[in-house]
């Protein structure tokens, strides 16, 4: 016979399971970061920023131009996306309808009998209780229509999947967390006889949110999410915002005020990707600056998503049948530090974990995708290296270049300072008189074979089959583009003549 654990037992069972879910936290965290770090570059590539070993090997005096190519690239693949997904005028991309023959209780349906034979005075005919049926569930379909479309109109539901797209297209992994079901305080204005009074009561409504890569981590070992043992998520909240998660009924409140009491200046530590976004930002010394005072006011919590022994999981306080306590049963537990704060047996059935992941490009050899910004890797490099050496030829044949003879010039004279109609003095008896003081240089300008390089590159993308040519926002060339010879063997483009 199975005994559930003593308060004891489970206090130490509870700890132990925290202190191993932790660990496992930590792992998989460690495991993620080679792909965290393909990550900022994706996102320095899309917000037209050289990485730091770049730009130490580029000369200080040299164009340090950089072409957002990807941008345009990712903001076309999703503007192309919603609307592909998202009709115009107000239309739907999803629909309700009944099926041919639909399926009613059996009491439902027997009052449907009853309405008709009062209805029409005799025993109604099989197909006139099908066509009630019929009328019933289209009436049903519609109503359930509308409903929907409140919940998903409450839920941000467009503004959620743009999000989860744009992820998708510039890491290659954009993930969405629910349906879920939160409960809710709903306000509203009541009539009495003494006059009009703001009333609230808690409410069950559905909803799902946009969660980023970077607060997901899940089972690295996996290839995909339908095969993973687990998902964490990580929550960084303020104060208040924990404080607000003692007040639920599903959470821990006294584990809460325990951490709160151990950690009144937070816990939270910064990760290495999360000082290199920071570095990313368009005030980074702000940000330094303010970064130990930001951090003293964060708590860091750990969501997790998986498979625990069932008895541990009763020892947290979750409600557990005895007969699953020596199998592994789905879990969502919480914690803060090495304390759990919530546990809970998954409220999902039929669906592991309530993330879905979009992938722009599946990468069979990870659980994440490859994105946008990873494929055009090559071509974004190329394409910037043939704008820097196009500006740098631009800007080295733009002037004379002046080679000077110090030692012919008086003291004083700045060859420098360059003016119109200039008078020079200049020094030198005997066979140094006949050699200038100044020789003037024109450096030629190579603007042909300068333009062949980025023609070519910026074809790129549509050669490595990234995505579809007319996908492509169209680039501006200059008049003598489609005469360079491209390096690399580009079919030129075909002029179109006209015969009347």
């Amino acid at each position: 016979m199975t005994h559930p654990p003593t308060r004891q037992k489970g206090k130490e069972a509870s700890k132990n399971l925290a202190a191993s879910l932790h660990d496992k936290f930590n792992a998989t965290r460690t495991a993620r970061r080679t792909i965290e770090q393909r990550w900022l570059d994706d996102l320095r590539q899309y917000k037209g920023k050289y990485a730091p070993n770049v730009l130490q090997r580029l000369h200080p005096k040299r164009s340090k131009a950089f072409v957002r190519l990807t941008r345009s690239k990712v903001r076309t693949a999703d503007a192309r996306l919603m609307d592909l997904l998202f009709p115009g005028n107000g239309q739907s991309n999803w629909s309700i309808d009944p099926t041919p023959i639909p399926e009613l209780a059996p009491a439902r349906q027997g009052e449907i009998i009853t309405d008709l034979t009062e209805r029409l005075g005799h025993a109604p005919k099989s197909a006139e209780i099908d066509s009630a049926c019929q009328e019933l569930a289209e009436d049903a379909c519609a109503a359930m229509t509308n409903l929907m479309r409140d919940q998903l109109a409450e839920s941000r539901y467009r503004e959620v999947i743009r999000d989860v797209i744009h992820s998708g297209n510039l890491y290659g992994t954009g993930i969405l967390k629910g349906p879920m079901v939160e409960r809710r305080i709903a306000r509203q204005w009541t009539e009495t006889s003494r006059g009009w009074h703001l009333t609230s009561r808690p409410v069950l409504r559905p909803y799902l949110e946009f969660v980023p890569v970077w607060d997901v981590f899940p089972d690295m070992e996996a290839r995909e999410p339908a095969r993973a043992r687990f998902i964490f998520q990580r929550h960084v909240m303020s104060r208040y915002d924990l404080e607000r998660l003692a007040d639920r009924t599903d959470f821990d409140e006294q584990a809460i005020r325990d951490h709160l009491r151990d950690h009144p200046q937070g816990n939270c530590t910064p990760s290495s990707y999360e000082r290199d976004l920071a570095s990313m930002g368009d005030t980074p010394e702000r940000h330094d600056a303010t970064r130990s005072t930001d951090d003293a006011q964060r708590h860091e919590l750990i969501e997790f998503w998986g498979f625990v022994p069932g008895r541990d999981l009763a020892a947290c306080g979750a409600q557990v049948d005895e007969a699953l306590y020596d199998e592994d049963v789905p879990a969502t537990i919480w914690l803060a530090e090495n304390r759990i704060i919530k546990a809970a047996a998954s409220p999902l059935t039929g669906v592991r974990w309530p993330y879905y992941f979009y992938y722009f490009d599946k990468d069979e050899t990870s659980i994440f995708g490859e994105g946008l910004a990873s494929i055009m890797h090559d071509a974004q490099q190329l394409f910037n290296a043939s704008i820097r050496a196009l500006l740098d030829n631009a800007a080295i044949a733009a002037g004379p270049q002046i080679e000077v003879n110090q030692d012919l010039l008086p003291a004083g004279e700045d060859p420098s300072d360059l003016y119109p109609f200039r008078v020079w003095l200049r020094s030198g008896p005997g066979a140094e008189s006949q050699s200038p003081a100044l020789r003037v240089f024109t450096l030629p300008a190579t603007p042909r074979n300068s333009w062949a390089w980025p023609a070519c590159s910026r074809n790129a993308p549509t050669k490595s089959r990234a995505f579809p040519a007319l996908w492509l926002p169209s680039w501006t060339r200059p008049p003598t583009a489609p005469s360079a010879a491209c390096p690399c063997s580009c079919p030129r483009p075909r002029s179109r003549s006209r015969t009347r």
